[in-house]
């Protein structure tokens, strides 16, 4: 939802598999969208993406490309902006497990060395499948690793919209100035399956209190108390 009020019809939006949220954040029409999902022809792709594949270029947006090309193929989008002086941002939305893949740091490090129009969108949601950060990763610190490079780098509680606003703002202000690049580090959490909709907490991967934790951290139900207070 914040998103979808900074970015603009010319720039370039870059998601991978769980791309729903994305692709309505680009300006895309509902009805599109849905009509993929039950594969008709009338579907943003005509009904042959289904769920996973869905892109519109008609609205810039692009997705599928798992697990990290979101990164690189922004990066490369951002640079083609600069290259021909055009006034667009490109946008690259991975999950944290991405930051596990060479390429993702080779973007990084070409990104802040061209001073890059990007905006790296990392929702860490903790879990790989059923792999704990972690134990993947030495320490929770990749918006850290990250900003070495010369990125600038955001870290937030991702269930509260109106900070999410606050630092995207802040963010698309510097890309867009010509500062560089920008990596903004989302704390959240799927409540369901990896796959979702249905549970898989009967693998016993996580802990009852973290899911209770978040649920009770829902961002809509937030949301609603801060406009009402």
């Amino acid at each position: 939802a914040a998103l979808s009020l900074l970015i603009k019809r010319d720039d370039f939006l870059f998601s991978h598999h769980r791309c729903h949220g994305y692709f309505l954040a680009k300006g895309a029409p509902m009805s599109a969208l849905i009509a993929e999902l039950f594969g008709r022809e009338t579907g943003a792709n005509g009904g042959l993406a289904g769920s996973q594949e869905i892109s519109m270029p008609s609205f810039n947006f692009h997705s599928g490309a798992i697990l990290t090309g979101a990164s690189s193929i922004g990066a490369g989008a951002a640079m083609a902006f600069k290259m021909k002086r055009q006034p667009h941002l490109a946008v690259a939305g991975f999950g944290e497990a991405a930051t596990e893949e060479g390429i993702f740091w080779e973007a990084v490090s070409f990104a802040a060395v061209r001073k890059l129009p990007l905006i790296y969108i990392c929702e860490n949601n903790r879990y790989s499948m059923y792999s704990h950060q972690l134990t993947r990763q030495p320490a929770d610190d990749i918006s850290a690793r990250v900003a070495a490079f010369g990125f600038r780098t955001f870290t937030l509680f991702g269930n509260d919209v109106t900070a999410a606003l606050r630092v995207l703002t802040e963010a698309f202000e510097h890309a867009r100035a010509g500062k560089g690049p920008c990596f903004l580090e989302f704390y959240t959490y799927r409540w369901n399956a990896h796959v979702g909709p249905e549970s898989d907490d009967k693998f016993g991967y996580r802990p009852a209190d973290e899911l209770e934790f978040w649920k009770s951290n829902c961002p809509i139900n937030l949301f609603e108390e801060k406009l009402a207070a």
